[in-house]
């Protein structure tokens, strides 16, 4: 739902949380898109 300024709210992750997701991508047989689904978030999110 757009604010006063017409702007998209975001979600805003901690940096703890960005790094926790960036992590689990290194792990053996995971895969981008399965760590992003654990959270619930699209698998470009991961890529930038």
């Amino acid at each position: 739902m757009p604010d006063k300024s017409g702007a998209l709210n975001r979600r805003r992750y901690e940096l703890s949380f960005k790094r926790q997701m960036v992590a689990e991508t290194f792990s053996e047989g995971a895969t981008i898109a399965a760590v992003a689904r654990r959270h619930g978030l699209n698998a470009n999110l991961l890529f930038n």
